[in-house]
This record gives structure tokens, C-alpha cells and sequence, in this order.
């Protein structure tokens, strides 16, 4: 299971524009908040996703069954440990 965290995406262009609408705020300070509530600060790209997708669909994991796979930017990873709050 790929779980994608915040994709650079038409989707998340709208998210951005209507959370912005909603705070009377400019979107590019909506992106620039989501960002930095990521310790990679910066969006997964599509391509990012692409790849882990065809790695898995190669035989390169044959004993990979039944896991979760965060692709997002590692903020599940600082979200669990703490991290996006040390890094800030």
C-alpha cells in the first residue's frame, strides 16, 4: 500500500487555493505553511510516487507483503518521532 502524503498536483492546487480562500490568505503562503510542516519541506512529486510504484510492480521486493509505504515527504516519520518539531 502506497499511502502519498501532499502531492504537487492539480489536487492539491485546489486544496491550497480553497483552504487560502477560506483564511482570506494568499496561496502561496498556504503552500509555504504546508511546507513547513514537513521535514523535507518540500511536496512529493508525481514521479516520486511513479517510481515506487514501478519498484513494486518489479521483482525486486518478493518477500514485501502487507506493508504500508510512506511516500510523503517524511512527515509520518517526523510526525511519529517528534521530528517536525526539532527541525523547525
Amino acid at each position: 500500500l502506497v499511502c502519498p502524503g501532499h502531492v504537487d498536483s492539480p489536487l492539491l492546487d485546489r486544496q491550497v487555493l480553497d483552504e487560502a480562500a477560506l483564511r482570506g490568505i494568499d496561496p502561496a503562503q498556504r503552500r509555504a505553511e504546508l511546507c513547513a510542516d514537513m521535514p523535507a519541506r518540500r511536496f512529493v512529486t508525481p514521479d516520486e510516487v511513479a517510481a515506487i510504484l514501478l519498484w513494486l510492480a518489479t521483482e525486486a521486493p518478493p518477500s514485501l507483503t502487507g506493508a504500508e509505504l510512506p511516500t510523503d515527504g517524511a512527515w509520518t516519520a517526523g510526525t511519529i518521532s517528534g521530528l517536525a518539531a526539532v527541525t523547525r
